[in-house]
């Protein structure tokens, strides 16, 4: 790669950092893209060694957080807060990142620490991108010899550049970014993470972080010839209950093109909009998402911002949307599998609630609102047990229920429009 063609950070006086066109391999490097009451997406919590043979590792019950903070940022809105009461090795990871043995990495980031008071030799912030190899013990420690550490000597600093560059060396076969608070006390914000590779070998394209999905659709979506003249083209768009509807059975006639994705909550679908939907220039869209937001804990309002801002797109468009209820889920097949309890990620309230705010929406910005919820759901309002094998997504017999409402409506959108 040529090191001139590389990302340049050039560091104001204002202390804003300004990248200039390359790959950034941190997903969500700015935290910006969870709901502040939420754990942050992209990232998993861990501790580096069991509290059985680490005295400081955290415990059950310690006065430990992990959070994502929208009272402290570098820049934008949000930063990632590690802070304890007690001395502990508190970390969170990320790990989906592209390298190449031989690639030069700049690696950097923003740190801030307040009242850190370190147990051991290291400093109490510290963030580390490290190689290893799992397969062989003597490549793992001249891997992990190459890896690149940003710390801060101080107790209570401000928010703080940090830059090394770190070559990938040829033992590794993993690279894991790592943020720590340790062994300390105190609190440590991180904000603004980068890994730029700015010479060696380009990772491949389809390496690279997708955290959105962008490219599942991606050749599809190419490969999908404009409308004819006169049809109305629908989409209907959403998370795994719109993934796994086979459309093409339960509306042969009808043309329908899916662009559901498993798991999605609705910030992804927001960022998908303009690629996997507009792009393919509908005259309907049929929408059903939340449910996940629900499960991963994002706020009531992140759920309906999302969506009103989608409403307001397809409106821009002259698209006509239809807005889905949230379908109910059920527990009744949790003595089967424990995981099948539903309602202890999704609340039947929290849906109920989501719901309303999605027929306003609906209603406010002139689109259709099918409540697909008050359809499925039973008399102990639950999914009934015979309409989803694991008590959230519909089975045939549940697609069936819904197939008709949802034709129904898609002709009243096509009308209206």
């Amino acid at each position: 790669m040529d090191t001139k063609k590389s990302t340049v950070c050039l560091l104001f006086i204002s202390s804003i950092t300004f990248c200039l066109a390359a790959d950034n391999l941190v997903q969500n490097p700015s935290f910006e893209a969870s709901d502040p009451k939420t754990k942050v997406r992209y990232y998993g919590m861990y501790f580096p060694t069991p509290p059985a043979s680490n005295p400081m590792g955290l415990v059950k019950g310690s006065p430990s957080v992990i959070a994502q903070d929208e009272t402290e940022a570098h820049s934008g809105e949000y930063s990632l807060r590690l802070s304890s009461d007690e001395p502990v090795r508190l970390a969170v990871n990320q790990s989906r990142m592209p390298f190449l043995p031989g690639q030069t990495l700049r690696f950097s980031g923003w740190m801030k620490g307040k009242d850190l008071n370190p147990r051991g030799k290291s400093p109490g912030a510290v963030a580390r991108l490290g190689f290893g190899n799992t397969e062989d013990t003597q490549a793992q420690k001249k891997a992990y010899a190459q890896s690149g550490f940003l710390k801060s000597a101080s107790n209570t600093f401000d928010w703080e550049y940090f830059s090394t560059e770190v070559i990938v060396p040829e033992e590794a076969n993993r690279m894991i970014l790592d943020l720590f608070l340790f062994e300390s006390s105190g609190t440590v914000w991180f904000d603004d993470l980068s890994v730029v590779v700015i010479d060696g070998p380009e990772n491949a394209a389809d390496s690279l972080p997708d955290p959105d999905q962008l490219r599942r659709y991606e050749e599809e979506n190419a490969n999908l010839a404009a409308p004819a003249p006169g049809e109305q083209r629908v989409v209907f768009y959403g998370d795994s209950i719109t993934d796994i509807w086979k459309l093409d059975d339960y509306f042969p006639e009808e043309g329908f093109i899916n662009r559901g994705i498993g798991g999605q909550d609705t910030s992804q679908m927001r960022a998908r909009l303009e690629q996997d939907v507009l792009a393919l220039q509908p005259s309907v869209v049929w929408f059903l998402g939340g449910t996940n937001d629900i499960a991963k804990g994002y706020s009531n309002q992140a759920v309906l911002d999302n969506v009103r801002a989608m409403a307001v797109r397809c409106k821009e468009q002259g698209i006509k949307l239809i807005i889905c209820s949230i379908l109910p889920i059920s527990d009744y097949h949790k003595d089967r599998e424990a995981r099948l309890e539903r309602s202890e990620l999704r609340p039947p309230e929290r849906i109920l609630k989501i719901n309303e705010g999605l027929s306003r929406i609906a209603t406010e910005e002139d689109a259709v609102y099918l409540d697909l919820f008050s359809l499925m759901v039973d008399e102990n309002g639950q999914l009934p047990a015979d309409l989803a094998n694991d008590g959230l997504h519909p089975n045939d017999k549940g697609y069936d229920i819904m197939a008709p409402q949802v034709l129904k409506a898609v002709n009243k959108a096509k009308v209206g429009n």
